[in-house]
């Protein structure tokens, strides 16, 4: 709106002070030929600002999202390491995005082995358990715009020694900035 009132007023007054001059020495092109110039202009500036202000207003609506989204995360994972004896981070990849030392001590890892970028899914018995776990997670989100889904799945995990653990899986899955994040 600003800068429409602005643009009206630069274009009233060029096109005055242009009628002048051209009233008193004469010009090549007539005083309507230079009103639709600079009326193009303006519309031309008019666009190209308001364009600018959606993209600025598309930045801020995405940093507030992400802010928010950061502060369900920290609770989710808050109330995740309550109720949980391990709670860890996944990426889109559903791959270990940290290293958690209690997953390495509940499959018997040795203690020095850090699995960050480490699928899940290489813990995992059963080809069944890896596709039904995974199907579940790359679902897509509901369209209620909470951006986040959460779930309970039984898996069989195996431990370094080739034993099976039966394990209970509690999962909250948000949606981050047009990545997924498995939590």
């Amino acid at each position: 709106p600003i800068v429409v009132f602005w643009q009206f007023i630069y274009c009233t007054v060029s096109c005055y002070t242009f009628s002048r001059e051209v009233s008193q020495e004469g010009a090549k092109i007539s005083a309507r030929v230079f009103a639709v110039y600079e009326i193009g202009c303006a519309v031309v500036l008019i666009l190209c600002a308001s364009r600018e202000v959606e993209g600025a207003w598309m930045v801020a609506s995405q940093e507030v999202r992400a802010t928010m989204l950061q502060g369900t995360s920290s609770a989710s994972s808050t109330l995740l390491d309550l109720v949980c004896d391990v709670s860890f981070e996944l990426d889109a990849d559903l791959k270990f995005t940290t290293d958690v030392p209690e997953f390495s001590a509940m499959v018997t890892l040795a203690a020095r082995t850090n699995i960050k970028g480490v699928p899940l899914s290489s813990f995992m018995v059963g080809e069944n358990d890896k596709e039904l776990f995974e199907q579940h997670l790359q679902d897509k989100l509901p369209g209620d715009g909470s951006g986040s889904v959460v779930g309970l799945q039984k898996l069989k995990l195996r431990d370094s020694l080739g034993n099976h653990l039966e394990a209970e899986v509690f999962y909250v899955r948000y949606e981050h900035l047009g990545t997924r994040i498995f939590k």
